[in-house]
């Protein structure tokens, strides 16, 4: 059974011409967004919702309502997919989310690079809502801001306003995160500026953290036998952190192919550039590297209990790789 009609109050009488789309939730609240005609973004948050569970909700200007979901409760089986690089438009990223969208995740997770060429957020409603509008509402989504999200720039000024003015916009995060969902630990890395106020904030992090299994979602990759190869300067930033604090999975953006690696320390680490851009072959090869996929498509994670299972379903729906972590 669902909760009751929970309308959301009416704090613009304009129609929503965006969303509605949950940009956080936990296993008892959510907060759901959307844009009036105006130009007016607008966000509506409520606690004390069943665990894990369906609840209804309705915004202002807009008829009808939306079924969502809370986050399942630690104890619980747990289900996201990743994938990232992924609006472009192209015919690989729609046939992506719907298969996405069948498959149901609990959340989604995106490794960065959300719009192309340069974040804009005009290009929002074409190359993420409209893809994802159908899954967008029922389910909490948490990026990561990859190199396009700042604008592709290399003036960190110019590149700090594009982030505002689109991503952190739509998605009102700060750059790095964490959270809670089911059994597991999720910290959002920023891979444009990883100074060493975030390398402080991630090791607090991940020493507070209680559950027992530990993710890490970024853009530019650790390792990767992409053309643009694992990141020398990221391996140090952050590597030794996931090795003492024992992360067992990172998952990563920036190359456009999929590729998982055998234990590197203690994690797996998963390339998943793969949501909709210009995909590009491997150009190396490692004896890290367990597994490379040149298509589009996303990871699904299934948690259930000690076990992990990761599989990767292309566009067409094919299951192209599947792998377990055993705790």
């Amino acid at each position: 059974m669902t909760a009751p009609l929970l309308a959301l109050l009416a704090v613009s009488a304009l129609a929503a011409v965006r969303g509605p789309y949950l940009v956080d939730a936990s296993s008892v609240s959510a907060r759901a967004c959307w844009r009036d005609a105006g130009g007016q973004d607008a966000c509506s948050d409520w606690d004390d919702l069943a665990a894990g569970a369906d609840f209804q909700y309705s915004i202002p200007g807009r008829e009808g309502s939306w079924t969502a979901r809370t986050l399942p409760p630690a104890g619980k089986p747990l289900r996201f997919a990743v994938f990232g690089d992924a609006g472009s438009g192209s015919k690989g990223q729609m046939e992506t989310a719907k298969v996405l969208a069948s498959w149901l995740p609990d959340l989604l997770l995106i490794a960065g690079d959300v719009v192309y060429p340069s974040g804009k957020d005009a290009r929002y409603d074409a190359r993420f809502f409209a893809p994802y509008g159908g899954l967008l509402s029922r389910r909490p989504v948490f990026p990561a801001p990859g190199n396009h999200d700042y604008g592709n720039t290399t003036d960190r000024e110019k590149g700090r306003h594009r982030l505002d003015e689109g991503y952190a916009r739509v998605f009102r995060r700060p750059p790095y995160y964490s959270f809670e969902a089911g059994d597991a630990h999720f910290a959002v890395l920023d891979t444009n500026d990883p100074g060493a106020a975030q390398r402080d904030w991630l090791e607090a992090d991940l020493a507070a953290a209680k559950s027992p299994w530990k993710f890490v979602l970024m853009h530019v990759p650790l390792y990767s036998t992409g053309p643009r190869g694992g990141s020398d300067s990221m391996r140090r930033t952050f590597g030794p952190l996931f090795d003492r604090h024992r992360v067992d999975a990172v998952f990563q953006g920036h190359d456009h192919h999929y590729e998982r690696t055998r234990p590197v320390g203690p994690a797996v680490y998963f390339v998943v550039g793969t949501g909709g851009a210009r995909l590009r072959p491997v150009k190396s090869s490692a004896p890290w590297s367990a597994k490379t996929v040149v298509e589009h498509g996303f990871l699904a994670v299934t948690l259930e209990g000690r076990e992990a299972v990761f599989e990767f379903y292309d566009a067409s729906g094919a299951l192209r790789d599947s792998s377990r972590l055993r705790k």
